[in-house]
Order: C-alpha cells, then sequence, then structure tokens
C-alpha cells in the first residue's frame, strides 16, 4: 500500500507554478515542432488541446489553423513532420478515400485546400497523441516517461 502526502495549497501552488515556468522555457527553446506549437498554446490558454480530436481543426479551435495563409505557412515550417504524421497513419490513401467524388467530403479543391487537410489531419493525430500520454501518466502515475 502506497502512502499518501499531503501537499498544501502553497506547495500546490508553488509546483504548478515552476511546472509552468519550466515547460514554457523547455517549449520555447526546444524543436519547434507540432507538439511544442500545441503545448505552448494550450499553456498561453490559446486553446485546450483536448478540444482538438473533439471538435476537429475546422472547427477554428486553432485561431492560427484557420485562415489558408496562416495553414500555407504552417505547412511550410513543419511539412516533414506533417508527413511523417501522415505515414503513421497509413499515408495518403485512406485520406483520399474520404475525399472521392461523393464522399462526404469533395477532394481539394487546390493546393492550399490540400495542404489544409494535411496539416489539420497531422494536428489531429499529433493532440491525439499527447492525451493519450497524459492518460498513460494518470493510469502510471507521475512521473511517466513520454513516448
Amino acid at each position: 500500500m502506497t502512502k499518501k502526502r499531503y501537499i498544501s495549497d502553497e506547495d500546490r501552488l508553488m509546483m504548478d507554478t515552476t511546472v509552468k515556468w519550466t515547460s514554457s522555457a523547455i517549449i520555447d527553446n526546444g524543436p519547434k515542432n507540432i507538439e511544442n506549437f500545441l503545448l505552448k498554446g494550450e499553456l498561453e490558454k490559446d486553446f485546450v488541446i483536448k478540444d482538438i480530436p473533439t471538435n476537429g481543426c475546422g472547427s477554428g479551435v486553432i485561431s492560427e489553423l484557420i485562415y489558408y495563409s496562416d495553414i500555407n505557412k504552417f505547412y511550410d515550417t513543419h511539412h516533414i513532420q506533417i508527413w511523417e504524421e501522415l505515414e503513421e497513419l497509413g499515408g495518403l490513401k485512406w485520406l483520399l478515400e474520404g475525399t472521392r467524388e461523393g464522399g462526404p467530403n469533395s477532394p481539394p479543391s487546390s493546393d492550399a485546400h490540400f495542404k489544409c487537410l494535411l496539416t489539420w489531419v497531422a494536428v489531429e493525430n499529433v493532440a491525439c497523441r499527447i492525451l493519450n500520454n497524459r492518460e498513460k501518466i494518470k493510469e502510471e502515475g507521475y512521473p511517466a516517461k513520454y513516448e
């Protein structure tokens, strides 16, 4: 039986502040990748990561990924990771099957629209992975290994 340690409100506040400061420093100085983009956005209260898989990027939950001009910049910065995420999901085949004529979605109408779809899928996949890792941490206890 593990003994639970009492943590005062002051200690909890200090730990929360330290974690936020440390997280912010790591994110700001870490690699410019989709994970850090999402973690920083949540830390700065721009959005909540759990809303991304629930509502999808198309809902406008991430303000930086609404307009094609912003999405194209994001894609150009993160295109390697975006394609890696798509490969992890099985490549373009499944994406293109969902956009066939007569399907629920129409095929991309332009390069900007295509980049938008790829970006949204990759970001939603990364958000799911972050949430899965958080759930794993809750189940296994802190600290848990980030995969």
